[in-house]
């Protein structure tokens, strides 16, 4: 093959790479998207729009200072089953024996958690999401 051969196969190629790297930017799905947290909420597990597995548990990350009023699938959780760790601000939460709910039940779970400052300016605050078990 003459010099002029390659040089066209490797434009070619590098075309082909550059129209492959540019689609696949302007398709993707951007519909699986988390929403932003609203401010003072950290993190929450799992995230909206997730499919986690029966054995999963809440997690909400707020600063130290607060305290919540969780919400699953329209039922108000006890204070007395969620879990606090005080040094971290984390509160966790899961189904069980002697809880709410017994387990996960496969499909979408609504939750919804509201927040308030425990001392200090009040903060309050809302925020509601699905998620997925299987």
């Amino acid at each position: 093959m003459q010099p002029r051969t390659y040089r066209i196969i490797y434009i070619a190629l590098a075309t082909a790479l550059a129209l492959t790297v540019v689609g696949t930017i302007l398709l993707v799905d951007r519909q699986g998207e988390a929403p932003e947290l609203p401010t003072p909420l950290e993190a929450i597990t799992p995230g909206p729009n997730e499919q986690v597995l029966r054995q999963a548990f809440l997690q909400i990350d707020l600063p130290i200072g607060y305290e919540i009023e969780l919400t699953v699938d329209n039922f108000v959780i006890p204070t007395e089953e969620i879990g606090y760790v005080a040094g971290t601000g984390v509160f966790t939460w899961s189904p069980g024996v002697d809880r709410t709910f017994l387990e996960w039940t496969p499909g979408p779970h609504e939750v919804s958690v509201r927040w308030k400052t425990v001392v200090g300016l009040p903060d309050p605050g809302e925020f509601s999401w699905t998620f997925r078990t299987y």
